[in-house]
């Protein structure tokens, strides 16, 4: 049996072995009534009550719905919707999910701010977020496809899967969830401890913890007082991680993430790929926070979330600038001990010497630059990096001086930066031009993935995502790094080096993949495709270089053993609509003229980017 073919054998047989051998997800029981909170911890629970997190999603009343149900409407390509009241409630009337004009009830609200959306209900157990949004700010309603022609039939109709609460969003605004899905009868009973991002969605269940603090003196101290993490500052990883599973594009491989275990046992978080990132690891496609802060400079020294941000109200420690030069300024850091500030310059970086500028400047203009998702959310790269101008025309990506100076060029900034820091920065080799250089086929890709693959300086998302590029890069001194990699302490490269390992060294795949079925990580089991993976670029086609552009068609890992959570492709014959269960792989199902067939999925649920029929990137499912 040819090499390829035998080892697409033996992943499925790993495959299947480390989903089923996997231990079982805790429940997560002691969750309590959180009024209790207060009693102690009162600063805390009014600082949260006025928080986003609390707010995320509450029951539709007067004083939550922030939107004009005045009977106003809102057109989009013949497309009407009019927002009303009607004894006390709210309702929306819109073409429903067979085209037809009804009115709908809103359940919920769903976030507060730049932009509140809707809740409704449809048969089935499911909740619907609708796509015309109120823009808060703007004090109007707005589509969130301002570019596309939608109608019920869309995938991007309110009415479809990808706007489904129960599967896409309720994770993360809601506490304790359990969806339950009833595949049989196409049902979802979810239930939820709480509405909103509560005190028990970040620390754990707190039955303990309560039982504790009623005893108190009563017996010894519990280990974290009864929780089941420690996510003060000094523990960085643990805390990372509890925010990062809702501030990470990401498929899930458990039906719940137990705050205080390794996200990469519950996850498989998206790294790097191109679309999703621009080449040089700036946010491209609605990506979250994770992806980015796991490349700066200030989480390799040891920053945390709870540095910079309130834990409780989720608000920057200090205004404007001042959050930064608390530890950038010529007197040096005031950060915690936790917090490695060796090599930090003092001087004083909110000055034009440091600048450049005749008129005040924020920080985050210049090295944590805004991206706009949904329309009118402008979010920050959570990267803080360095403005490198220099390498925008290499890489294809922006860069923020030009964000501002427009009418400019990147030469123009690029020059700028050299007279002002010097030529220092130039010489100072990138990752992004290692992908922009493998993902455009260029001479010299394989020694620049190599070049960072194998350096231990590098950031490790930035590591695992050249292993992954290696793919398409064959030869003995790939092979070699990828082997090595599956001992890495770091479950990305490990995760990176499985993928790459099947497409460089098939054969030896056969031998040293075995070891890694008793991976600590579920993550870290062969047998996954990379979550959020793109599709070839063009000219390039699925090949024995490179399996893992070659899974099956709707291929489904075993992401959610106990149950699934959401409809998954039925047979041929079926005549319901069809849903992919895998994050994992651009192919979607789709219900068309009745039949079931597979298609390629549409790129992403953000119209600026979307491009259908080709995939360029599939959905991250919860």
């Amino acid at each position: 049996m040819p090499a390829c073919r035998l080892l697409a054998v033996f992943l499925i047989a790993l495959f299947v072995n480390a989903v089923s051998a996997g231990p079982a997800p805790a429940a997560e029981g002691g969750l309590v009534d959180e009024a209790g909170c207060g009693e102690c911890h009162a600063a805390q629970q009014r600082s949260h009550a006025g928080s986003q997190h609390a707010r995320a999603m509450q029951s539709a009343t007067a004083a939550t719905v922030k939107g004009v149900f005045d009977g106003s409407s809102f057109r989009q390509d013949g497309q009407l919707t009019r927002f009303f009241r009607r004894g006390g409630r709210f309702f929306v009337n819109t073409d429903g999910p067979d085209g037809r004009r009804q009115d709908f009830e809103v359940r919920h609200t769903f976030g507060l701010e730049p932009l509140q959306q809707y809740l409704v209900a449809l048969p089935g157990g499911r909740l619907q977020a609708l796509t015309t949004a109120w823009d808060v700010k703007g004090k109007r309603w707005y589509s969130l496809h301002p570019d596309e022609r939608i109608d019920y039939r869309d995938v991007l109709h309110w009415s479809r899967p990808p706007q489904n609460w129960n599967a896409m969003c309720a994770t993360c605004h809601t506490t304790g969830l359990r969806k339950n899905y009833d595949s049989a009868n196409d049902r979802y009973t979810t239930t939820y401890a709480a509405q909103g991002v509560s005190c028990q969605a970040c620390h754990g269940p707190a039955g303990d913890h309560l039982t504790w603090a009623r005893g108190r003196g009563a017996g010894v101290v519990p280990p974290q007082k009864g929780f089941a993490a420690d996510l003060r500052a000094g523990n960085g990883q643990v805390q990372a991680e509890a925010c990062g599973y809702c501030h990470v594009l990401r498929a899930t491989l458990t039906p719940a993430y137990p705050v205080g275990q390794p996200l990469l046992d519950h996850t498989l978080p998206v790294g790097l790929p191109a679309g999703r990132y621009f080449n040089d690891g700036q946010q491209r496609d609605e990506v979250f926070n994770l992806g980015s802060w796991q490349q700066s400079r200030m989480h390799a020294r040891g920053l945390t979330c709870t540095d910079c941000h309130d834990a409780h109200s989720g608000k920057t420690r200090a205004p404007g600038n001042a959050l930064c030069t608390g530890c950038h300024n010529p007197a040096g850091p005031a950060a915690g001990s936790h917090v490695d500030t060796r090599g930090l310059q003092h001087k004083d970086y909110d000055s034009p010497a440091h600048h450049h500028h005749s008129a005040p400047v924020s920080c985050v203009e210049c090295h944590a630059p805004k991206r706009t998702y949904m329309g009118v959310d402008p979010r920050l790269d959570h990267a803080f990096r360095i403005p490198r101008p220099d390498l925008s025309a290499e890489t294809a990506s922006p860069n923020a001086c030009n964000l501002c100076h427009a009418d400019k060029d990147p030469a123009w900034a690029a020059s700028a930066v050299a007279g002002w820091y010097g030529e220092g920065r130039r010489a100072e080799y990138h990752y992004g031009q290692a992908f922009a250089a493998a993902r455009n086929m260029r001479p010299g890709a394989a020694a620049g993935l190599l070049r960072i693959a194998g350096d231990p300086a590098q950031p490790a998302i930035v590591r695992a995502e050249a292993l992954e590029e290696l793919a398409a890069y064959p030869g003995p001194a790939a092979a070699r790094l990828a082997l090595a990699a599956l001992a890495e302490a770091d479950g990305r490269l490990r995760i990176a080096a499985t993928h790459a390992v099947t497409a460089l060294a098939p054969r030896e795949a056969l031998r040293d993949l075995q070891p890694l079925l008793r991976d600590p990580l579920r993550a870290g089991k062969p047998g996954w495709p990379p979550a959020g993976k793109p599709r070839p670029p063009p000219g390039r086609t699925p090949t024995s270089r490179n399996p893992g552009w070659a899974w099956p068609r709707c291929w489904r890992p075993a992401a959610t053993p106990a149950a699934p959570s959401r409809p998954c492709a039925r047979p041929s014959g079926s005549t319901r609509p069809t849903w992919p269960a895998s994050s994992t792989w651009p192919t979607c199902c789709a219900a068309r003229g009745g039949k079931a067939t597979p298609k390629p999925c549409s790129a992403t649920v953000s119209s600026a980017s979307r491009g259908r029929p080709p995939c360029t990137r599939p959905w991250p499912w919860p």
